[in-house]
Protein backbone atom coordinates (compact mmCIF):
# COMPACT_ATOMS: atom_id res chain seq x y z
CA UNK A 1 0.00 0.00 0.00
CA UNK A 2 0.75 3.24 -0.43
CA UNK A 3 1.52 5.90 2.70
CA UNK A 4 2.38 9.55 3.21
CA UNK A 5 4.22 11.35 5.79
CA UNK A 6 4.62 15.32 6.28
CA UNK A 7 6.80 16.22 8.84
CA UNK A 8 5.81 19.82 10.67
CA UNK A 9 8.85 22.22 10.21
CA UNK A 10 7.72 24.48 12.65
CA UNK A 11 8.30 21.32 15.43
CA UNK A 12 10.81 23.04 17.89
CA UNK A 13 12.42 19.07 17.97
CA UNK A 14 12.99 19.15 14.15
CA UNK A 15 14.05 23.21 14.29
CA UNK A 16 16.94 22.11 17.10
CA UNK A 17 18.65 19.84 14.85
CA UNK A 18 22.06 20.85 13.32
CA UNK A 19 23.48 19.82 9.69
CA UNK A 20 23.48 15.97 8.96
CA UNK A 21 21.61 15.53 12.43
CA UNK A 22 18.81 13.62 12.62
CA UNK A 23 15.61 11.96 14.32
CA UNK A 24 14.39 8.80 13.45
CA UNK A 25 10.70 7.78 13.46
CA UNK A 26 9.21 4.37 13.60
CA UNK A 27 5.95 3.51 12.49
CA UNK A 28 4.31 -0.01 12.92
CA UNK A 29 1.62 -0.61 10.60
CA UNK A 30 -0.11 -4.22 10.54
CA UNK A 31 -1.21 -5.62 6.83
CA UNK A 32 -4.44 -7.06 6.61
CA UNK A 33 -2.67 -10.79 6.51
CA UNK A 34 -1.51 -9.27 10.40
CA UNK A 35 1.98 -8.98 9.81
CA UNK A 36 3.54 -6.18 11.58
CA UNK A 37 5.84 -3.75 9.00
CA UNK A 38 8.01 -1.26 10.47
CA UNK A 39 8.55 2.08 8.56
CA UNK A 40 11.47 4.44 9.68
CA UNK A 41 11.28 8.35 8.43
CA UNK A 42 14.81 9.98 8.65
CA UNK A 43 14.53 13.52 9.56
CA UNK A 44 17.65 15.40 8.80
CA UNK A 45 18.67 18.13 10.12
CA UNK A 46 19.80 21.79 8.37
CA UNK A 47 22.13 24.52 9.50
CA UNK A 48 19.54 27.37 10.82
CA UNK A 49 21.35 30.74 10.98
CA UNK A 50 21.81 32.38 14.19
CA UNK A 51 19.43 35.59 14.20
CA UNK A 52 20.14 38.94 15.79
CA UNK A 53 17.02 41.11 17.52
CA UNK A 54 16.96 43.91 18.99
CA UNK A 55 12.84 43.52 20.83
CA UNK A 56 13.82 42.61 24.16
CA UNK A 57 13.58 44.81 26.95
CA UNK A 58 16.60 47.05 27.41
CA UNK A 59 17.99 46.06 24.22
CA UNK A 60 19.36 48.85 21.76
CA UNK A 61 21.42 49.38 18.74
CA UNK A 62 21.71 52.66 19.22
CA UNK A 63 23.26 54.78 21.83
CA UNK A 64 24.80 58.61 21.67
CA UNK A 65 27.41 59.91 24.00
CA UNK A 66 27.76 63.86 24.88
CA UNK A 67 31.27 65.84 24.81
CA UNK A 68 32.22 66.48 28.07
CA UNK A 69 29.52 64.76 29.61
CA UNK A 70 30.15 61.67 31.77
CA UNK A 71 33.89 61.79 31.47
CA UNK A 72 35.81 59.21 33.01
CA UNK A 73 39.80 59.03 34.86
CA UNK A 74 40.99 58.45 31.30
CA UNK A 75 39.03 61.09 29.09
CA UNK A 76 36.64 59.05 27.44
CA UNK A 77 33.02 59.19 27.38
CA UNK A 78 31.25 55.75 26.83
CA UNK A 79 27.94 54.51 26.12
CA UNK A 80 26.16 50.61 26.08
CA UNK A 81 23.57 48.96 25.05
CA UNK A 82 22.94 45.09 24.63
CA UNK A 83 21.51 42.80 21.15
CA UNK A 84 20.40 39.55 21.42
CA UNK A 85 21.46 36.20 18.90
CA UNK A 86 19.56 32.89 19.02
CA UNK A 87 19.96 29.59 16.72
CA UNK A 88 17.76 26.81 16.78
CA UNK A 89 19.90 24.37 16.01
CA UNK A 90 20.73 23.53 19.76
CA UNK A 91 24.24 22.02 18.77
CA UNK A 92 25.60 25.17 18.23
CA UNK A 93 25.99 28.36 20.71
CA UNK A 94 24.93 31.26 19.63
CA UNK A 95 27.04 34.20 19.93
CA UNK A 96 29.04 36.96 18.35
CA UNK A 97 32.54 37.43 17.08
CA UNK A 98 33.58 39.61 19.72
CA UNK A 99 37.25 39.97 17.98
CA UNK A 100 38.17 44.08 17.68
CA UNK A 101 39.06 43.53 13.86
CA UNK A 102 35.60 41.40 13.58
CA UNK A 103 33.83 44.60 14.44
CA UNK A 104 33.97 46.57 11.01
CA UNK A 105 33.29 50.49 11.02
CA UNK A 106 30.58 50.98 8.37
CA UNK A 107 30.76 54.47 8.37
CA UNK A 108 31.48 57.51 9.92
CA UNK A 109 31.19 61.08 9.25
CA UNK A 110 34.34 62.23 10.51
CA UNK A 111 37.77 61.84 8.71
CA UNK A 112 38.75 58.60 10.14
CA UNK A 113 37.16 56.33 13.49
CA UNK A 114 37.07 58.39 16.64
CA UNK A 115 35.66 56.10 19.25
CA UNK A 116 35.55 51.67 19.58
CA UNK A 117 32.76 49.76 20.11
CA UNK A 118 33.15 46.37 21.47
CA UNK A 119 30.80 43.61 22.00
CA UNK A 120 30.99 40.14 24.36
CA UNK A 121 29.65 36.83 22.67
CA UNK A 122 26.07 37.41 24.51
CA UNK A 123 25.78 40.78 22.85
CA UNK A 124 26.56 43.74 25.28
CA UNK A 125 28.04 46.03 23.64
CA UNK A 126 30.09 49.38 24.47
CA UNK A 127 31.28 52.43 22.75
CA UNK A 128 33.88 55.06 24.22
CA UNK A 129 35.86 57.58 22.65
CA UNK A 130 38.66 59.80 24.20
CA UNK A 131 36.80 63.48 24.66
CA UNK A 132 39.68 65.17 24.03
CA UNK A 133 39.75 64.54 20.42
CA UNK A 134 39.94 67.48 18.24
CA UNK A 135 37.05 66.82 16.16
CA UNK A 136 34.76 66.09 19.21
CA UNK A 137 36.08 69.16 20.61
CA UNK A 138 35.01 71.00 17.92
CA UNK A 139 32.13 70.00 18.08
CA UNK A 140 28.89 73.27 19.51
CA UNK A 141 25.59 72.15 20.34
CA UNK A 142 22.85 70.71 18.07
CA UNK A 143 26.37 69.27 16.11
CA UNK A 144 26.77 65.81 15.69
CA UNK A 145 29.09 62.97 14.10
CA UNK A 146 27.76 59.76 13.57
CA UNK A 147 29.77 56.37 13.95
CA UNK A 148 28.23 53.60 12.51
CA UNK A 149 29.46 49.74 13.79
CA UNK A 150 28.67 46.39 12.17
CA UNK A 151 28.86 43.07 14.16
CA UNK A 152 28.19 39.76 13.44
CA UNK A 153 26.84 36.40 14.81
CA UNK A 154 30.00 33.89 15.23
CA UNK A 155 28.29 31.53 12.36
CA UNK A 156 28.76 34.24 10.34
CA UNK A 157 25.02 33.98 8.96
CA UNK A 158 23.69 36.96 10.29
CA UNK A 159 24.73 41.41 10.99
CA UNK A 160 23.33 43.73 12.77
CA UNK A 161 24.55 47.76 12.73
CA UNK A 162 24.81 49.38 15.98
CA UNK A 163 24.98 53.46 15.59
CA UNK A 164 26.35 55.88 17.92
CA UNK A 165 26.16 59.26 18.06
CA UNK A 166 28.99 61.69 19.26
CA UNK A 167 26.97 64.85 20.50
CA UNK A 168 28.56 68.37 20.66
CA UNK A 169 28.08 71.13 23.42
CA UNK A 170 28.96 74.80 23.86
CA UNK A 171 32.54 75.03 25.02
CA UNK A 172 32.89 77.89 27.45
CA UNK A 173 34.86 80.85 25.54
CA UNK A 174 38.56 81.02 26.84
CA UNK A 175 40.19 84.58 27.30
Amino acid sequence: GAWDYKVDNDNAEVQALGANETIDEVFTVTTTDDQDQAITITITGADDASLISVTGSGESAIGGVTEETGVDGNNKISTSGTISVTDADTSHTAAFKTAPAEIVLKSTEATSQLGTLTINASGAWSYSVDNTLGAIQALDTGESIVEVFTVSTTDGLDTQDITITINGKDDDSQI
